[in-house]
């Protein structure tokens, strides 16, 4: 299935590919760049999930230190403001790094973006 993605490439894809120099063959070289945004999707996903199961596990488990075990030992001295103050600093984490990935995402990949435009616009360009 990846094979036929890659044969599916734009032309201005691989005329790219070919001014920075790659210098394998025709057939590798699109190999990267198209999965480049699926795999940023990935990392985005995964990072998310991970801030989650850390958050958790400490919180569960009680591994001292973290997040979840500030949570934990607020929520068992009743400490109510601190609990929220935990969650609300969890959400702030997670949204920083969910930005954080969106920008290098938007840095390294502004070809996509291009490519999505027309795209949608329908341009018989690729």
């Amino acid at each position: 299935m990846a094979t036929m993605q890659t044969r599916i490439m734009p032309r201005k894809i691989l005329g790219h590919l070919r001014k920075f120099a790659f210098v394998c063959s025709e057939k590798h070289q699109a190999v990267l760049p198209a999965a480049a945004p699926h795999i940023f999707t990935g990392l985005r996903v995964a990072f998310g999930i991970a801030v989650i199961v850390a958050v958790v596990v400490e919180l569960v488990a009680g591994f001292g230190g973290g997040l979840g075990d500030f949570i934990g030992v607020s929520r068992g001295a009743l400490r109510i403001p601190d609990v929220y103050a935990g969650i609300v600093l969890v959400s702030v984490l997670g949204y920083l790094i969910g930005q954080l990935l969106a920008a290098v995402e938007h840095r390294l990949m502004a070809w996509h973006r291009g490519f999505k435009e027309q795209a949608r616009r329908g341009s018989p360009e690729g």
